[in-house]
């Protein structure tokens, strides 16, 4: 895909029961448990055996079973031994997420990541509590004293701010931009101002390696963050288009079709169309992302409305010249297609469409046809699901590079600078 096309593009009768006596305390409907955010688990519906009508008693003696005690009050919680008196209880261990094990893997590299976007108080909190977590090395880009004036409660020690337009290296990374750009009819005195561009700069830093990974799109806009990529960064060898993807992680109550408590999905935010091998590239590039990042070994699924040839349509036959290709680049892949989405997550469905397949009703990296059906099926997984979505986040590009939604929080910036210093 070209570089003005791909920024172009950058949304089931039972009778009811005769009334019991009237001693007979009702029994109380069954309370499900909560479930994540406001999506709820569809539960099979309780079948209630008719209940026969006792039969009349004569008048009873006066029992001899004398009243039961009332219940004792419960004790309360034992305190560990050693606790001090009139101590609170200890609350339970916090359950560890998938964003907390994503920033401990980066807190082992001790990558330096580049935040573009200094005039936006998100990024700067973002960058403190990186530096203050050890998610990351981070360069700032900005003026400094104006991010101090602007954020006067945040704990910046630690974190190196560098503004573009002072910095010693401004020379030496315009002369490099005129070298990249020059075929393209780039002059030395454009090279120089586009270098003093925030988001320009901090892909040369990252070009030449004075950082391992850039973080932007804050407060711009993604062809203004993806530009620079495609420019100066580049594509990765062998790869014919950078894509996205997004980690779709299952809701706390679990689902039975995700067997490793995650899915990746791609491309959902990036590529409109794909070509066959664009496609296949993808599916390679995201299978590399969810063993690297999300700690899976994956079983990926080129998605269709067609199950292996069950449809013929020039887009059917893409996605079956896409699974060629990408079995031709990656063998030791387990990757299969062309599936419907039942058949490569449901078991029962893959058994009946796709029997020989080896990942048919496991697949938990789903590759879709263009990005309409990944945008509508991650934003489904999420709306009526209950997944969380973390992304999209960039691969293919040489080194790693990821665009921010411009209504991220602090947090998403921490989450997506954590996911690049492991691209890296």
């Amino acid at each position: 895909m070209n570089l003005k096309k791909t920024i172009k593009y950058l949304g089931k009768d039972v009778k009811p029961a005769e009334e019991p006596a009237a001693e007979a305390p009702a029994a109380e409907a069954p309370v499900s448990e909560p479930v994540a955010e406001t999506v709820e688990t569809p539960v099979a519906e309780t079948v209630e055996t008719p209940v026969e009508a006792p039969a009349e008693e004569a008048p009873a003696e006066e029992s001899a079973v004398e009243p039961a005690e009332a219940p004792a009050e419960e004790a309360p919680a034992e305190q560990p031994a050693d606790a001090p008196e009139g101590a609170p209880a200890e609350e339970p261990a916090k359950t560890e997420t998938i964003v907390d094990v994503i920033k401990a893997k980066a807190a082992e590299r001790n990558k330096k990541i580049v935040l573009c976007e200094g005039e936006d108080p998100r990024v700067v909190q973002a960058a403190a509590a990186c530096v203050k977590e050890g998610i990351a090395r981070i360069v700032l880009l900005g003026n400094a004293e104006q991010i101090k004036a602007d954020n006067p409660d945040v704990d910046l020690d630690g974190v190196e701010i560098v503004e573009p337009a002072s910095s010693p290296m401004l020379n030496a990374y315009a002369a490099l931009l005129y070298e990249l750009r020059k075929a393209k009819g780039m002059t030395e005195e454009q090279a120089r101002a586009q270098a003093k561009d925030a988001t320009f700069f901090g892909a040369l830093m990252l070009k030449v390696g004075d950082v391992d990974g850039l973080v932007s799109g804050a407060c711009h806009s993604t062809a203004n963050t993806l530009r620079p990529g495609l420019q100066i960064i580049k594509t990765a060898p062998g790869v014919s288009a950078v894509s996205s993807f997004n980690l779709m992680v299952a809701p706390a109550c679990g689902n039975q079709y995700c067997e490793d408590g995650m899915l990746v999905f791609a491309d959902c935010g990036l590529n409109p169309t794909y070509t066959a091998e664009g496609l296949a590239d993808c599916a390679i590039a995201t299978a590399k992302s969810a063993r690297e990042i999300a700690g899976l070994e994956p079983r990926v699924a080129m998605l269709s409305f067609s199950t292996m040839g069950s449809a013929k349509h020039d887009l059917v036959t893409n996605v079956q010249e896409a699974t060629r290709i990408a079995k031709e680049k990656a063998p030791e892949l387990t990757l299969d297609g062309e599936l419907q989405f039942d058949a490569a997550m449901v078991p029962s469905v893959a058994a009946l469409k796709a029997p020989e397949s080896k990942v048919a009703g496991h697949a938990n990296v789903l590759i879709f046809p263009d990005l309409q059906s990944g945008n509508i099926g991650y934003k489904i997984a999420e709306r009526l699901g209950g997944f969380q979505a973390i992304g999209p986040i960039c691969q293919g590009f040489a080194k790693p590079l990821n665009d921010l939604s411009r209504g991220c929080k602090a947090e998403d910036i921490v989450c997506a600078v954590a996911i690049t210093a492991l691209q890296a």
